[in-house]
C-alpha cells in the first residue's frame, strides 16, 4: 500500500510532462514560422514636416546658427575676453563645423556602403541571362564578359547590356524580361528596338542619359521596351567612344532594381569603363 501510494505522484508527473510536450513542440513551431520572434515591431521617424526643407539638412542648419551666435557674442563680449571664454568659443566652433559637414559626410559614408553592392530587389517577370556575342574575337569577348561581370559587382545595377554601333548585340547578363530569356522575343530583336529608341540611342549619342526613376523612364518614352524587365526602376546608357574619342561603337546599359540607384561616383565607374571598351571595340 505504501509503495503504491508513493508512486501515484510519480505517475501524475510524468503525465504532466507528457502532456506538456505537444504544447512547447507547437510552440516551437511558430516561432520558427515567424522568423524566431512573435513580436511585431514599427519604426516611426519624425520629421519637421517642413515643405521643400530636408530634415538632413538640420545638422547643417544647426551649425550654422551656432555659428552665428558663437560669433555675436564674442563681439558683445567684454575686451580682454577671458582665456576660459576663447577656450569655449573654440570648442563650440568646432561642434558647429562638425554639425555643419555631418549631412555631407553621412551621403559620403552611404554611396562607400553601397559601392560594391548589388541590387537586393529581384526585378519581376525577370530571369537570370547570361549572353556573349560569338561574332566577336576572343580578346573581346573576355573584355566583354569582365565588363559586364564587373558592373553587377560594383555597380548597383541589376542587369547589364551592350550592344554596337549597328545595334547588334555584343554581351547580356543579369535580370533580363522572362519572356526574351525564354526565347518569346529573341535578345536580339530585344536590343535591336532599344538601340533604335530616341531613350536610348540618339539620347544617350552625346554623352551619358540617366533615367533615375520609372517617371523619367515613362517620361522619355523607353517603358515598353521589350528589354526592359517589368520592374526597372532605373536606367544608365552610356555611348562607347574610346577614351581618345573616336567614333561611335555603341552603347553600354545599366538598368536598376531601385529609383536613384546609380551614384554620380557610380556612374563616373561606369563611364570609365564603357570608354575602355570603345577602345576594345573600335
Amino acid at each position: 500500500m505504501h509503495a503504491l501510494g508513493r508512486a501515484a505522484p510519480c505517475c501524475s508527473q510524468c503525465r504532466a510532462r507528457v502532456a506538456a510536450r505537444p504544447i512547447a513542440r507547437r510552440l516551437r513551431q511558430r516561432a520558427a514560422a515567424g522568423g524566431g520572434s512573435n513580436n511585431d515591431f514599427a519604426v516611426f521617424r519624425f520629421t519637421l514636416g517642413i515643405p521643400g526643407f530636408d530634415d538632413n539638412d538640420v545638422p547643417r542648419v544647426a551649425g550654422s546658427v551656432a555659428a552665428v551666435l558663437l560669433a555675436v557674442n564674442h563681439v558683445l563680449s567684454q575686451s580682454p575676453v577671458p582665456a576660459a571664454q576663447v577656450r569655449s568659443e573654440e570648442l563650440g566652433l568646432l561642434l558647429a563645423l562638425a554639425a555643419f559637414f555631418t549631412p555631407t559626410l553621412g551621403k559620403r559614408l552611404e554611396e562607400a556602403a553601397r559601392s560594391g553592392r548589388r541590387a537586393a530587389a529581384v526585378l519581376p517577370g525577370s530571369a537570370n541571362t547570361m549572353r556573349i556575342s560569338e561574332d566577336e574575337a576572343d580578346a573581346t569577348r573576355r573584355e566583354l564578359a569582365w565588363a559586364t561581370f564587373a558592373m553587377l559587382r560594383n555597380v548597383n545595377a541589376a542587369a547589364v547590356v551592350i550592344w554596337g554601333a549597328n545595334g547588334e548585340l555584343l554581351a547580356a547578363r543579369g535580370q533580363l524580361p522572362a519572356a526574351v530569356a525564354a526565347g518569346g522575343v529573341t535578345l536580339e530583336e530585344a536590343v535591336a528596338q532599344a538601340a533604335a529608341s530616341e531613350a536610348l540611342g540618339e539620347a544617350a549619342l552625346a554623352g551619358p542619359s540617366y533615367l533615375p526613376d520609372a517617371g523619367a523612364i515613362g517620361k522619355a518614352g523607353a517603358g515598353g521596351l521589350a528589354l526592359l524587365p517589368e520592374g526597372a526602376q532605373a536606367l544608365w546608357a552610356c555611348p562607347m567612344k574610346g577614351r581618345q574619342g573616336g567614333g561611335d561603337a555603341g552603347r553600354l546599359l545599366l538598368v536598376a532594381a531601385e529609383p536613384r540607384a546609380f551614384s554620380q561616383k557610380e556612374r563616373a565607374w561606369a563611364a570609365a569603363v564603357a570608354a575602355k571598351l570603345g577602345d576594345v571595340l573600335q
